[in-house]
């Protein structure tokens, strides 16, 4: 697989090493390409297009007399064909850590992955011990790899929460929620009073509230 259109290839300084058959010199490629991909939120509905930069790096690989006899390739074309490899799978990943512009959140279950890939190597080191106590002291690799893999999840989610979302169109839930609603007030009840007729008084008669009622 070749490097894709637009990335920038970064070689890693190679690493010399003496062997018996002469000079073997390990290659390791790291590619960074700008991605665009298109955005919809599972939660509101929202859809764009998200711009980001995609990082792949390649294992390494080793140039030497015996390694060239079995490979048309050089060293630093197989570890640019893994990193090409790893770029695509980065770029996937991080359109899944996104987090909608709309409604402020990531897809359900958006860390679930992430957190699997490093609890498990944690899990192999803490069960090792009861397997053997030789196999114990691989539990420290596997904390190593567990480390290393915290670390580029993290990395992975720092650009994630930086992403450029461009031809943002909210969904309907988001529209709902942010159109202004009428607010429906009950109409007000109306007491109606009816008014006190008075019987009419002759002229010998006192005021009303000074005659006298009869229990």
């Amino acid at each position: 697989m070749a490097a894709p259109a637009g990335s920038t290839l970064s070689p890693s300084r190679p690493r010399c090493r003496d062997t018996t058959l002469g000079v073997a010199v390990d290659h390791k490629v790291t590619l960074t390409q700008a991605v665009e991909r298109e955005l919809t939120c599972p939660r509101c509905g929202a859809h764009g297009d998200a711009t980001f930069n995609a990082i792949g790096e390649g294992g390494w690989a080793r140039e030497s007399v015996v390694a060239d006899m079995f490979n048309t390739d050089s060293a630093q074309e197989r570890s640019a064909q893994d990193a090409a490899s790893d770029l695509v799978l980065d770029a996937d990943r991080i359109v899944g850590l996104l987090r909608c512009p709309a409604c402020k959140q990531r897809a359900p279950g958006a860390l679930r992955w992430p957190a699997i890939r490093v609890a498990v190597p944690l899990v192999i080191a803490a069960l090792l011990p009861f397997v053997s106590w030789i196999l114990g002291w691989g539990s420290l690799v596997f904390v190593v790899g567990a480390l290393v893999v915290f670390s580029r999840e993290r990395r992975r989610l720092e650009r994630a929460d930086h992403v450029t979302i461009k031809n943002l169109e909210r969904g309907a839930k988001t529209k709902a929620t942010f159109a202004t609603k009428p607010v429906h007030r009950p109409p007000p009840k109306v007491v109606v009073v009816a008014p006190v007729i008075e019987k009419p008084r002759g002229p010998d008669e006192g005021p009303a509230f000074l005659t006298e009622r009869k229990p």
